[in-house]
């Protein structure tokens, strides 16, 4: 019997213990990366969310504001460039995307389109979808809710006008009530390009950053189930050392039974085989000792 143990062979417990720390680390991963606590900025009045909301998501948006040439009753030249969606990413401080930013129609039937140039059932709004879990949430102007900024697009704070889960459920923008826009730089419609009927239809992609920050009137979600699971599954996988060191116990002592069975054995077999020796032995020394010559034995004979 071959008592080594393979080295290749794994104990019963790693497998637990190493799904453990691949679901610890599948955790962590998957905790969103807004999970931490937002600090928002100072900003002037008009921008000032409403009592009771607390900022839950900020995203640093890095893209283009989008402008065609159109038809316009209040320039001059009867013409201007007017804003037909942004194109932007939203990333979090470690350069992860988290939001893609456009224009669509909002799937609230309580904000219809009322736009005869446009064909959608929903009032288009400025848009916002969380790129993990399909989130959207739609936003329109606050009142007086605009604050210039020097060679840049406005700031803004805006208000929800819709929000809709993802496919599978996901929620992390839902619970949006409000948005500021901050932080801007660039964005705005270039001054040429624009300047007749003729130059209807042209189109210019100003690239734009900003941060955005959202916020919510539920109660804040810290997700500490989820913190829990991780530390209690961190102190699994540290305590392995430990299960290790009691698993090498039980195989040396497994071994030592082994060699102390195989001893025993060896032990039986070989009383087992002198005995049949003796037993063999015994009758016939007798039966020598029967035939041998008396003398051989008489204690008066001299050589």
């Amino acid at each position: 019997m071959n008592d080594r143990v393979p080295t290749n062979q794994l104990p019963r417990y790693f497998a637990p213990s190493a799904c453990a720390l691949a679901l610890a680390v599948a955790f962590a991963v998957s905790l969103p990366a807004h999970a931490g606590k937002v600090t928002p900025p100072p900003v002037p009045d008009p921008l000032k969310v409403e009592t009771g909301s607390h900022a839950f998501l900020l995203g640093h948006a890095i893209g283009t504001q989008n402008y065609v040439c159109s038809p316009s009753a209040t320039a001059n030249s009867g013409v201007a460039y007017a804003l037909f969606t942004p194109e932007a990413t939203l990333f979090n401080d470690d350069g992860d995307q988290l939001i893609t930013h456009f224009f669509s129609p909002n799937e609230n039937p309580l904000d219809p389109n009322t736009n005869a140039a446009v064909v959608a059932d929903g009032a288009v709004r400025a848009t916002w979808q969380h790129s993990r879990d399909g989130s959207t949430v739609w936003a329109k102007l606050h009142p007086n809710g605009s604050v210039p900024a020097q060679g840049a697009i406005p700031l803004l704070l805006l208000d929800v006008a819709g929000t809709a889960d993802g496919l599978t459920g996901g929620d992390v923008l839902s619970k949006t009530a409000q948005i500021q826009r901050l932080n801007t730089t660039g964005g705005v419609a270039p001054a040429q390009g624009c300047a007749s009927p003729s130059d209807i239809g042209h189109t210019a992609f100003v690239p734009y950053t900003a941060d955005y920050v959202f916020y919510s009137k539920e109660e804040a979600r810290q997700r500490r189930p989820a913190a829990t699971i991780v530390i209690g599954m961190a102190a699994w996988v540290a305590s392995m050392p430990r299960m290790v060191k009691t698993d090498a116990d039980r195989e040396l002592s497994s071994k030592k039974r082994i060699r102390s069975a195989r001893y025993a054995r060896f032990h039986r077999a070989f009383v087992s085989r002198a005995g049949q020796r003796l037993a063999w032995t015994i009758p016939i020394s007798c039966c020598a000792i029967s035939l041998a010559p008396a003398s051989l034995f008489d204690s008066t004979t001299t050589t």
